[in-house]
C-alpha cells in the first residue's frame, strides 16, 4: 500500500509540473509502452547510473561496476531471456547475488546519459583510404564496463601523429583514392626508378621510406592530416608561391674543379654533376609554382638515395633497332625466375629477319658481366691465366663490337692482349646464371606472348609455321612485296621467281610454291631449305592441277586393275592413283632444278607423254605386287599357329613393303626389285615347313 500511495504522489507531482510549464508540449495521441520505454529508462539512469550490468560470455552472470557480480532474480520475465545489458532497481543478497526489478537496455544510453563519467581511450591508429583520414578504435568505459568500440577521427585526439601516419601510408605509400596529380605524377617517378634497379640489378638506387616521408614532410602545412584537408591546401595554393623548405643542413664544402676543366664543356658537365651528387640529399628541386600541387613534386634527385646514379639509358636502353626492326627490351631482377635478366620482345612476323649471334652480347650494362661469369666457367689451367678476371672482362667489353659469335670475338680479342690462345669450347655457357643468358619473347601484333626461349634457333623451331604465316600476311599488304603472296594459284601466272627479295630490315625471304589444304598458294620463306621443300610439292600440285584429263584417266584405270587386289588391306583405289600421278611427275617432269620461270614449267608441262606412260607402267607393277602380297597373306593365315614367330616376322616384312604411301615412298633404286622381294618372302613360306630350324636359327 505505501508504494502505491508513493507512486500516486509521484504522479501528481509530474502533472502538476507539467500543468505549470508552460513550455511543456501535450500530443493529441498518447505515446506507447513501446515510445515510452527509451526515454522512461533513460531518465531513471540518470539517478540509476551505477545499476547496470553487462552479460558474462556463455555465463549466466552479469558484470556491475566496481567489480560487483550478480545473476537477475529468478522470478523475473528476464531471467530466462538474458540480454547483453540490464539496469536494476536493487540488489538484493539472499542465497545468492539477485538483481530486481530489471529491464534491458543498450549501451548507447549509458553514453548519452553518463557522458561526464565516460572514460574513452584512443587505440591502433591506422590510415583509412576509404574515409581519407586516420582512425582509431575509441574505446568507451563506465565504471570499468566496456561500452562501444567505434571508429573515430585520431587527427582531433593527436594531429601530429596522425599527419605522420597520413604521409606514411596515404603520400609515400600512394593509398589514396583519387590521388591528385602530384602524387599520381611522384609514384610514376618511383616506379620509373625500380624499372632501373631491375635493369641494373642494383636494388639500391631509391631512396628509403624516410627520406620520401622527409620531402613531405619538409612541405605540408603542419594540420594536415586528411585527403580534404590537402585538398583545401592545395586549392589554395593555386597562383600563390609553394612553401619553401626547411633550411637544410649546410653541406660539406666541396672541392672547386681545376680551371682548365671547367674552361671546357666536359669539365663544366662534371662539375655540375659533382654539385649535384653532392647536394642531392640537401638540397631538394623546389618545382614552379604554375601549377596545382608544384611544391609537392618530386625530381629524380629526390627519391634516389644520395650519390646514386641512375644514368641508364644508354647502358640498359629499353629498345634496339636489330635488322631494322624495333625490338622492346624489358628487366627484371627476380634471381632464379626465369624472367630474370633482359627479355626481347620479338615481333612474330619478323622472326626469321634476325642475326641469331645478336642476342648472346646482352646489353652494355650486362655485357661486362656475362664475359666475367664466361672466364669463370674455364677449366682452372685456363682460367689462371685470365687473372685478374674483372678487368680483362671490362678490357674485352670495351675493345669489341658486338659482332658475330661472342665466344669467338673473346678468344680473339683476349689472344690479342695477352698471346693466349682460347677456344670457344674451353667456356661452359650453359654454367652461366639465368640473367646472363637472353630470354627471346616472341608476340604478335596485339603484344601477347606465344613462345619464349633461350636461343632464336630453338624459337623459330616452336613457332616456324605461325611465323611464316604472319610474315607472309605482313608482306602482303606492302607493295613491294604483296605481289609473292598469293592464297589461289591455279597457273604460272605470275612471272618468274626471284632466288630471293629483301624485305623490311634487310632479311632475305624466298617465294615459292606451298601446298595448304586443298589449295596452292605463292608464299614467302625465310630459308632456301624451307622453300626447295615447300616449292617442290608446290610445283608437283600444279602440274598434276594442268594434267587434270589425264590424270582422271588414270584414277579410273586403277579401279579396274587394282580393286580387286587392295580388298583387305588399308589402302584404297584413289589414294593409290594420286600417289601414282605424284610418282609420275617427279620422275618425269621435275629435275633436281625445280622450276622457277615460266618457261621451265612449261617445259616440264611438255612431258605429259613420258608421264602417262610411266605412271601406266607402274600401274601395272604394282597391281601385280598386290595379287603378290595376297597370295602371301593367304599363306601366312597357314603357319601362324605352328609356327608363330615366323609368321610375325613375316607379316612385319610384308607390311614394311607396302605400307602407308609404299608408291611414293619407295626409293627409285629400289622399285625395280620389289618383286624380287615379294617372290623371295613367297619361297621363304614355302620352304618353311621343311625346314623351321634353319628358319629359326636365322631370326636370331
Amino acid at each position: 500500500y505505501l508504494r502505491m500511495e508513493e507512486w500516486t504522489q509521484v504522479y501528481k507531482q509530474v502533472v502538476d509540473y507539467l500543468a505549470d510549464d508552460k513550455s511543456a508540449k501535450l500530443t493529441d495521441k498518447p505515446l506507447t509502452l513501446d515510445e515510452l520505454y527509451t526515454p522512461i529508462h533513460k531518465a531513471l539512469l540518470s539517478g540509476l547510473i551505477d545499476h547496470i550490468g553487462v552479460k558474462a560470455p556463455e555465463k549466466p552472470d552479469y558484470g556491475g561496476p566496481r567489480g560487483r557480480r550478480f545473476k537477475i532474480f529468478p522470478g523475473s520475465a528476464l531471467a530466462k531471456k538474458g540480454p547483453q545489458w540490464v539496469m536494476h532497481a536493487a540488489i538484493v543478497h539472499t542465497s545468492q547475488v539477485f538483481a530486481r526489478t530489471c529491464a534491458a537496455i543498450e549501451p548507447e544510453w549509458l553514453v548519452d546519459v553518463g557522458a561526464h563519467l565516460i572514460k574513452r581511450a584512443l587505440q591502433h591508429p591506422e590510415w583509412d583510404s576509404q574515409r581519407g583520414e586516420v582512425t582509431a578504435l575509441e574505446h568507451l568505459s563506465l565504471f570499468g564496463l566496456p561500452l562501444l568500440k567505434r571508429a573515430r577521427h585520431f587527427g582531433s585526439e593527436d594531429p601530429i601523429a596522425a599527419r605522420n601516419i597520413f604521409i606514411r601510408e596515404g603520400l609515400v605509400r600512394g593509398e589514396i583514392l583519387g590521388k591528385p596529380d602530384f602524387l599520381k605524377k611522384n609514384l610514376a617517378l618511383i616506379e620509373t626508378v625500380r624499372e632501373k634497379e631491375a635493369k641494373m640489378r642494383r636494388p639500391d638506387l631509391l631512396g628509403d621510406d624516410a627520406q620520401l616521408f622527409a620531402f613531405y614532410d619538409a612541405r605540408l602545412p603542419q594540420g594536415c592530416c586528411t585527403v580534404a584537408g590537402l585538398k583545401q591546401w592545395l586549392h589554395s595554393q593555386r597562383g600563390q608561391p609553394p612553401p619553401r623548405a626547411a633550411a637544410p643542413k649546410p653541406a660539406a664544402p666541396i672541392a672547386p674543379a681545376t680551371p682548365v676543366a671547367a674552361r671546357t664543356l666536359d669539365g663544366l658537365g662534371a662539375l655540375r654533376g659533382a654539385l649535384n651528387t653532392k647536394a642531392l640529399a640537401v638540397a631538394p628541386t623546389v618545382a614552379p609554382a604554375s601549377s596545382e600541387g608544384a611544391s609537392l613534386l618530386m625530381t629524380e634527385a629526390d627519391v634516389l638515395r644520395p650519390g646514386a646514379n641512375a644514368d641508364v639509358e644508354n647502358r640498359f636502353p629499353d629498345q634496339l633497332v636489330l635488322a631494322g626492326v624495333k625490338v622492346s627490351l624489358s628487366y627484371e631482377h627476380d634471381p632464379g625466375a626465369d624472367e630474370d635478366g633482359v627479355s626481347f620482345h620479338l615481333p612474330l612476323a619478323q622472326l626469321f629477319a634476325f642475326d641469331p649471334d645478336v642476342f648472346d652480347w646482352l646489353v652494355p650494362g650486362l655485357l661486362v658481366g656475362k664475359i666475367e661469369a664466361l672466364i669463370k666457367t674455364l677449366p682452372n689451367h685456363l682460367r689462371r691465366l685470365c687473372q685478374p678476371t674483372a678487368q680483362y672482362a671490362e678490357a674485352i667489353a670495351e675493345s669489341t663490337l658486338p659482332k658475330g659469335l661472342l665466344l669467338e670475338a673473346i678468344c680473339t680479342r683476349f689472344k690479342a692482349m695477352t698471346g693466349v690462345e682460347l677456344q670457344p669450347s674451353d667456356f661452359a655457357p650453359d654454367k652461366l646464371p639465368v640473367h646472363f643468358k637472353p630470354r627471346l619473347v616472341a608476340e604478335d601484333a596485339q603484344g601477347k606472348v606465344l613462345g619464349e626461349a633461350e636461343s632464336l634457333h630453338d624459337l623459330r623451331a616452336q613457332l616456324s609455321g605461325a611465323a611464316r604465316t604472319a610474315f607472309n600476311q605482313a608482306a602482303a599488304k606492302k607493295s613491294e612485296t604483296q605481289q609473292w603472296v598469293r592464297e589461289s594459284v591455279i597457273d604460272w601466272d605470275f612471272g618468274d621467281l626471284p632466288e630471293a627479295i629483301t624485305v623490311s630490315g634487310g632479311a632475305r625471304a624466298i617465294p615459292a610454291l606451298a601446298v595448304e589444304g586443298e589449295k596452292i598458294a605463292l608464299r614467302l620463306f625465310e630459308s632456301a631449305q624451307a622453300a626447295e621443300t615447300a616449292h617442290r610439292k608446290g610445283v608437283r600440285a600444279l602440274l598434276l592441277l594442268k594434267l587434270g584429263d589425264r590424270v582422271s584417266g588414270l584414277a579410273k584405270s586403277a579401279k579396274g586393275k587394282l580393286a580387286l587386289a587392295l580388298s583387305g588391306t588399308p589402302h584404297t583405289v584413289d589414294a593409290l592413283a594420286r600417289a601414282l600421278a605424284e610418282r609420275g611427275v617427279d620422275e618425269t617432269m621435275l629435275d633436281e632444278a625445280l622450276p622457277r620461270s615460266s618457261a621451265a614449267f612449261q617445259a616440264a608441262l611438255e612431258k605429259r607423254g613420258a608421264f602417262s606412260q610411266l605412271t601406266y607402267q607402274r600401274m601395272d607393277e604394282v597391281a601385280a605386287w598386290l595379287t603378290q602380297a595376297a597370295s602371301l597373306r593367304r599363306a601366312l593365315g597357314g603357319i601362324a599357329k605352328p609356327y608363330p614367330e615366323a609368321h610375325a616376322d613375316a607379316s612385319v616384312q610384308l607390311a614394311s613393303l607396302l605400307g602407308p604411301c609404299f608408291v611414293t615412298a619407295i626409293p627409285a633404286e629400289q622399285w625395280p626389285r620389289m618383286g624380287t622381294y615379294l617372290k623371295a618372302l613367297a619361297v621363304r613360306l614355302e620352304r618353311l615347313p621343311l625346314k623351321p630350324l634353319k628358319d629359326a636359327e636365322a631370326l636370331k
